[in-house]
């Protein structure tokens, strides 16, 4: 008899690990906004400090798909000089993004928009060659622990400028024991729920946290779209930016951030 009740418990507390490896993950996603000015131009304090958006993340044990949260707020701020000599736009793509993860197979797939067109990208995923830590703190009421890495980024298409290194500080919760996160921020032993990126440039603060399985259709591969590389989306949006920079000449310029 207590060999069955021990079984039992065993079988309990297996149920209870496999049901919280799905589920949903809200984020805030704070960006600080940098500004070197241009000469002769004075923004005051028109320019924002940052910019805020919400994401989601649906996972279940080795696929995640990240998204744009349906309370996103994505007005344009439109500045413009007394003389119509300058003009900024920054904003925030009101298009569906969705960036779709298989863990499993090491895949990564982005739906993205670009100037109202379509691209799917699907490339390799990134290994983050993680550092784990002994610092843990309580978030969200899941004890996580802290884990450092350091990325590399290939400057954009068409650029002299050389490769670059950003530093990742992500916090993680082995109480969630899925390989999941934000982003390309994923493969430690649990859920990501703080990714900070160059000390706080970028920060990914999970506000929310649901075990409840999502739909299958949520966790589907995204189709839509002109299938492309990297690469090749890279060098689209370096052409397209240098059209838009020779169509305003001499008139001014426009500069447009996208979050």
């Amino acid at each position: 008899m207590k060999t069955f009740y021990t079984l039992l418990l065993s079988l309990i507390l297996t149920s209870g690990l496999l049901a919280q490896n799905s589920g949903l993950i809200k984020y805030a996603v704070t960006t600080k906004i940098e500004f070197a000015g241009i000469e002769g131009i004075d923004l005051g304090d028109m320019m924002p400090t940052s910019m805020d958006t919400n994401k989601d993340l649906y996972f279940d044990d080795m696929v995640t798909v990240y998204k744009d949260a349906a309370d996103n707020v994505t007005e344009d701020i439109e500045m413009e000089s007394d003389d119509g000599s300058f003009q900024m736009v920054i904003g925030q793509s009101s298009s569906e993004e969705i960036l779709y993860t298989d863990i499993k197979n090491k895949t990564i797939i982005n739906q993205t928009t670009f100037m109202s067109k379509e691209f799917l990208i699907e490339e390799k995923l990134e290994k983050l060659k993680w550092k784990l830590t002994t610092e843990k703190i309580k978030y969200l009421g899941y004890v996580c622990q802290k884990a450092t890495a350091v990325q590399i980024v290939d400057p954009m298409h068409g650029t002299e400028e050389e490769p670059t290194e950003r530093s990742i500080v992500a916090w993680f919760t082995s109480e969630i024991p899925a390989p999941i996160g934000p982003r390309s921020f994923n493969q430690l032993p649990g859920a990501v729920l703080m990714v900070s990126i160059d000390d706080g440039k970028t920060e990914i603060k999970a506000t929310e946290v649901s075990l409840e399985a999502p739909g299958e259709e949520v966790l589907q591969k995204p189709t839509k779209g002109q299938k492309v590389t990297s690469e090749e989306y890279e060098k689209i949006i370096a052409e397209k930016m240098k059209e838009m920079a020779e169509m305003h000449g001499g008139r001014g310029s426009s500069i447009i951030i996208r979050g």
